[in-house]
């Protein structure tokens, strides 16, 4: 009586070493682009907040009979969170001297350290907002100084600049 051989089944080990290769060389390839989107996603944090301090500073001063000053001929907003970035969220400090005359709220916290400043005795009016941010923590700061030109009561942006930019 003869046996009938059942067909094999299962994978090969040269298939299951080639699938791992595979995988191990897709991971290799998307692993640093993930990080790299992580990245710009928390820097584009920065972009917002920067927009939105103008608008806040143009609505103050559009809806100021003068020019607002807290400092001489300046309006000044000192670093906020504080002058240190880090990788890390930290919280938003809303009344903290300047910041609290701008009809603006920052909810949570962020990456990136904000400051800004109007000069009313400058002709034209200047306004300069820097956001400074070390998302990676590498030691270098990536910052981005806006300078906007007053015109009537309203701003324009005439600058924007970022300073050693990642590699994002």
């Amino acid at each position: 009586m003869m046996t009938k051989r059942s067909a094999p089944r299962g994978f090969t080990l040269i298939e299951l070493m080639m699938v791992v290769a595979t995988v191990g060389m897709l991971a290799s390839i998307a692993l640093p682009e993930f990080e790299h989107m992580t990245a710009r996603s928390k820097l584009a944090e920065r972009d917002n907040i920067l927009r939105g301090v103008a608008k806040a500073v143009e609505d103050v001063t559009l809806n100021a009979t003068t020019m607002p000053t807290n400092q001489g001929a300046f309006f000044n907003g000192a670093w906020n969170p504080d002058a240190n970035p880090s990788t890390t969220r930290r919280a938003w400090v809303q009344n903290q001297a300047g910041w609290n005359q701008l009809p603006m709220i920052v909810y949570g916290a962020t990456y990136c350290s904000y400051f800004f400043s109007l000069d009313t005795a400058a002709a034209p009016v200047q306004l300069v907002i820097t956001g400074d941010c070390d998302i990676d923590g590498d030691g270098i700061h990536n910052t981005r100084v806006q300078t906007y030109q007053g015109l009537g009561n309203a701003f324009i942006l005439t600058n924007d600049t970022t300073f050693n930019p990642d590699a994002f």
